[in-house]
């Protein structure tokens, strides 16, 4: 799996001494950085394919909008979002396969 991180402004990446691309290949950077990078990693959704929806059907709509670009760009607050990611973990407790491994 690769997971990349969109950074618009070197601002954000500044507090850890990265200021040009050069400084990326300095590992003491990439140590200062592996704290921000799990952070986003953890941001990361996965979404699960097998889950028996037969018991959810308002959910079924919403498990298929999930895999959506558009859906989540649609969803403006991070309260939002994390109402929909909330709401994905409670169907994927009841609903996913058992060796489903949690959001």
């Amino acid at each position: 799996m690769r997971v990349e991180v969109h950074v618009k402004r070197l601002a954000l990446l500044k507090p850890y001494g990265v200021r040009t691309l050069d400084d990326l290949l300095d590992k003491k950077k990439w140590r200062a950085l592996g704290g921000y990078l799990l952070q986003r990693c953890n941001e990361v959704l996965f979404i699960e394919p097998e889950v028996e929806t037969e018991r959810l059907r308002p959910a079924q709509d919403m498990l298929k909008r999930v895999k959506w670009k558009s859906y989540w760009k649609e969803l403006r607050t991070a309260q939002r979002r994390a109402e929909v990611k909330a709401a994905l973990k409670r169907i994927y407790a009841r609903c996913a396969h058992p060796n489903t491994k949690p959001n």
